[in-house]
């Protein structure tokens, strides 16, 4: 990594675990490169908190910090308008009478020192029965639903993007394999999995890996570490999970004793594809939101994929074919 880099995930890290004021190693920051680079990967809340740690002449200039507060200001909105949107669907799903689940981006939002602080996208629930009968309750209230190629239904509610889900892992192991839900298991097991999904398709960011690490440091005792290490080998991602724990330890600074038993590898591979990308790898040099894209993106990281997590590598070679994703 470059000066600049370096500085970024120190930041990141001071924010992420409130761990006192980063490190600079006696170097000019570049702001503007750092908080780009924060965008990018769809964590600025994290890195402000960690730039607004330092000692007051190391900080940025006062100018520079007034309009980097205004943008955490913004941060803090949005999140709290997601977290609004989600309590109303589901809301709307159980008073129907169904049983959604918030999953993923709000729902682990809650592990953060400071939530507001984590960049808010998507609301994604999970709904198991009657998917299409609980999509035809907001098209009821006059908003456009659409259903997408997995089988998800997605719409805007309130200027928030809501997808309405069958599936809660993104994995092609059969269900007798998989932990209940809901249980902190299963949690972490659909937090690692989303991660893997993106990361041998379009590309991955640096929000993910943090609420990975939050996760696992929120609920570190509470889940038998044995049964997930079960489950990762019978759904043939024990490399995965060395890849992933290495880079969430490495790169974001980790406690050990918080992550899944683990031998250290190289992170490289995986940072290559974060860097490179961004958030869901949208920063790519020619990214397009086109299945021709997916399939470029999935066909240049074969090598990689094959050799981390072979399973899901045929599996979702078989969804592209099918054109369900």
């Amino acid at each position: 990594m470059n000066g600049t880099e370096d500085i970024f995930f120190s930041l990141l890290r001071s924010g992420l675990w409130d761990s006192g004021p980063a490190d600079l190693a006696g170097e000019e920051p570049d702001w503007d490169s750092i908080f780009t680079l924060a965008r990018r990967q769809a964590v600025f809340g994290l890195v402000f908190r960690g730039a607004s740690m330092l000692p007051e002449n190391q900080m940025p200039p006062m100018p520079e910090r007034m309009k980097l507060m205004v943008e955490a200001g913004k941060v803090e909105k949005q999140a709290a308008k997601v977290r609004e949107t989600a309590r109303e669907v589901v809301a709307t799903l159980t008073e129907a009478g169904f049983s959604p689940l918030v999953f993923k981006g709000p729902a682990v939002g809650k592990y953060y020192r400071e939530p507001e602080l984590r960049t808010s996208g998507d609301v994604d629930v999970w709904v198991p029965q009657r998917l299409e009968a609980a999509a035809g309750l907001f098209r009821d209230k006059g908003l456009t639903v659409m259903k997408e190629s997995d089988g998800a239904f997605r719409f805007s509610l309130d200027g928030v993007t809501v997808e309405l889900h069958r599936k809660y892992y993104d994995l092609h192991a059969p269900d007798e394999k998989l932990p209940e839900v809901p249980s902190a298991c299963a949690e972490l097991l659909m937090l690692s999995s989303h991660i893997l999904k993106h990361a041998i398709g379009v590309g991955i960011g640096l929000k993910q890996f943090c609420d990975m690490a939050m996760a696992f440091s929120a609920l570190d005792g509470k889940y038998d570490q044995e049964e997930l290490g079960t489950c990762i080998r019978k759904c043939g991602l024990r490399r995965w999970n060395d890849l992933l724990c290495s880079s969430l330890a490495e790169f974001l600074g980790s406690p050990a004793e918080t992550l899944p038993a683990h031998r250290t590898v190289s992170a490289s591979p995986l940072m290559r594809i974060v860097m490179e990308g961004g958030n869901f790898g949208q920063h790519a040099d020619g990214f397009r939101l086109s299945k021709s894209y997916t399939v470029r993106r999935f066909i240049g990281r074969l090598p990689f994929s094959l050799r981390i997590s072979p399973r899901e590598t045929f599996g979702t070679l078989l969804d592209l074919t099918k054109g369900n994703l």
